[in-house]
């Protein structure tokens, strides 16, 4: 089956329980949410057709591997208190390769706004490397 990706995520606040591949209302859909993107995040909302499914996860993964974005990743407590993010709200699972810098995307509560903090040591970072054969890329260590 040849799989085209003719979806394009919607960045709103409403939520419309309407497919974006094949425009069928239904109520019991599912969501694909862009947690590395700003509020209002993007999302994708597929029907439960295989097709329509499958369209939209590789959307999503294309968009990933454009943005150069590792979001199944996995920090632990000594990466989060190396990195000086123990204190703060941050994302789990979503860094971000920009310039050969990884960076990793957090809130910071004292300007009210999300930052990127420059990742020194990425040593105790877990990356399941998922989607590899598609992604076509490296683990992060």
């Amino acid at each position: 089956m040849n799989i085209t990706t003719n979806v394009n995520p919607r960045k709103m606040f409403i939520d419309f329980m309407e497919c974006d591949v094949c425009n069928s209302k239904n109520l019991y859909n599912n969501k694909i949410i862009y947690i590395y993107d700003k509020v209002p995040k993007k999302s994708i909302t597929c029907c439960n057709l295989k097709y329509c499914f499958l369209s939209s996860i590789k959307k999503y993964l294309i968009d990933l591997k454009k943005n150069d974005i590792y979001p199944f990743c996995e920090f632990s407590k000594l990466f989060l208190e190396n990195n000086l993010l123990s204190d703060k709200f941050y994302y789990k699972s979503t860094i971000k390769i920009y310039n050969k810098k990884y960076l990793i995307k957090y809130y910071d509560f004292n300007l009210f706004c999300e930052r990127y903090l420059v990742l020194n040591n990425i040593k105790d970072i877990k990356d399941y490397n998922l989607f590899n054969w598609f992604l076509n890329r490296e683990k992060i260590q």
